[in-house]
């Protein structure tokens, strides 16, 4: 029997929670902030699934049993332990690394993946934008290669769920729902990557990367091309999701995971490390919050077994729906906004400087923001904290710099498909997983994002009076250094002005 086909007495499920009674499931990036989501949802909301597997990297040290444990008492499964704990004890370890050839899985646990296993979310990827080339499409291309090769010899495979990036094909201005032609042979270039030095690869792919601006771009572009080729023997699903944001509504609100990307610069706005932002105010966002996401995958991987007689379907897991256009110039108004009624503990009045002016931005940088970091870096000390701005200053420094690819250049996106699998859902399920996009309130969002960013991030443990209080102070120290400018200059003009008029009288 065909890979693509069902047999007469398999039809596919009419609800979601139905697909996925009594099936295994294989998750790669569990650990991951989209992927942990992913876990708990198949959880909460399809209660009678099978195991769920989880490829998770070997620390020295740690058995399995104590991963597993820490990896549960996240607060993302704070709603599972109160009412369904037993529903953990699907939760399974499977120790490997994306980085070693066959994902690193031993024997024994290959051959349980192999006779077990009917679903596959393949969404394990390094996502950072400065990786080394090789090492990029090592972890990103050929661990995608690796784990189709693994699916493919899966007895009960019914969908493998490739999980890309919206931004997987940059060099385009409007990004269709379909696979484009590779920046170069995913082949060719696994090889490069196993055989030659790190000098040699960066020449040739800068010859080859073109339009993609950075190796994370490039090495997805490549896996996205890895399962296009295995498409006819493999039910597969790829889809894109765009920038990773917060939480809308579960399993918490405003929950985000790390200070990559888009969250870490809005934590450096808002606590003042970050005055000025190289952005574009008239170029949309299109974030997509981590709960739609999850959704969105774990749709599609139903959906899949509704379509076996299509081509392999893409998804593009965007916002092109919000009125007004959230641009970065409406999202900086927002966050002024609800900064007002959230106020975060601030070392500096946060300014939101927005430019998409390079000199501007310079200018802003070395005389304004770096020399109030070091300000700190003489002062915190004396208090006992051994936070350092000066080295904070230079990682967002290069961030903002690998970014402006993104905050400068506008990409619009065909969501088509994406939109039908909402609308595809059967009625029983539209409460658990619509994705509401049209419906978000974009204020009460962000104020879930920001609380989230205080709590989940920045950790904080003072009160919202105590920031106020402290925001006001900064804000008159401000008003003050403003006034000392302006009087400075001002009497700079008149002794400049009186020094030309006492030397003119001399003649």
């Amino acid at each position: 029997m065909s890979r693509l086909t069902l047999s007469d007495d398999t039809l596919p499920a009419t609800t979601i929670p139905e697909f996925y009674a009594g099936q295994d499931v294989f998750v790669t990036g569990a650990t991951g902030f989209v992927g942990k989501i992913v876990v708990e949802k198949l959880l909460w909301s399809c209660p009678r699934i099978g195991n769920i597997y989880m490829l998770v990297r070997r620390r020295r040290g740690m058995k399995p049993q104590d991963r597993l444990r820490e990896f549960t008492e996240h607060v993302l499964f704070e709603r599972l332990r109160k009412n369904r704990p037993d529903d953990l004890e699907k939760l399974n370890i499977i120790e490997g690394d994306q980085m070693e050839l066959g994902l690193g899985i031993s024997s024994d646990d290959r051959q349980l993946l192999k006779k077990r296993v009917s679903v596959v979310i393949h969404a394990a990827a390094s996502v950072r934008f400065d990786d080394p080339v090789s090492k990029a499409i090592i972890c990103n291309t050929r661990g995608t290669r690796e784990m189709v090769h693994l699916a493919m010899e899966m007895e009960k495979l019914k969908v493998f769920v490739y999980v890309s990036t919206a931004y997987s094909n940059t060099e385009h201005a409007y990004i269709e729902e379909k696979v484009y032609d590779p920046p170069a042979d995913w082949r060719t270039m696994i090889s490069a990557a196993e055989n030659l030095d790190s000098f040699q690869l960066d020449v040739v792919t800068k010859k080859l990367i073109g339009m993609k601006p950075n190796s994370y771009i490039f090495s997805k572009a490549l896996a996205e091309a890895v399962v296009n080729n295995y498409k006819d023997r493999l039910p597969a699903v790829i889809f894109r999701p765009s920038v990773v944001v917060a939480t809308n509504e579960e399993p918490i609100p405003g929950y985000i995971a790390n200070f990559n990307g888009s969250a870490g610069l809005k934590a450096a706005n808002l606590t003042g490390i970050a005055l000025v932002n190289l952005v574009d105010p008239k170029v949309a966002v299109n974030y997509i919050p981590a709960d739609i996401t999850a959704r969105g995958i774990i749709i599609s991987s139903w959906r899949r077994t509704h379509l076996l007689s299509q081509p392999m379907p893409v998804y593009n897991c965007c916002t092109e729906n919000f009125k007004p256009r959230l641009t970065y110039g409406i999202l900086k108004d927002i966050t002024l906004s609800v900064q007002r009624e959230i106020p975060i503990s601030a070392i500096y009045y946060p300014l939101f400087i927005a430019t998409k002016c390079m000199l501007f931005f310079y200018s802003c940088f070395y005389l304004l923001q770096l020399p109030i970091a070091a300000v700190y870096d003489v002062i915190l000390p004396l208090t006992g904290r051994s936070i350092r701005l000066v080295k904070i200053q230079r990682k967002f420094f290069y961030a903002t710099l690998t970014l402006k690819f993104f905050t400068h250049n506008e990409r619009n996106f065909s969501v088509t498909s994406f939109n039908e699998l909402e609308k595809s859902l059967h009625p029983s399920d539209v409460e658990d997983f619509e994705f509401k996009l049209t419906k978000l309130d974009l204020y009460r969002y962000f104020r879930n994002f920001i609380k989230g960013l205080r709590t989940f991030l920045l950790k904080e443990t003072t009160t919202l009076e105590q920031n106020a209080r402290l925001l006001k102070m900064c804000s008159a120290v401000v008003q003050l250094c403003h006034a000392s400018v302006w009087s400075t200059y001002i009497s700079w003009c008149r002794f400049i002005a009186l020094f030309n008029k006492v030397q003119n009288n001399m003649k």
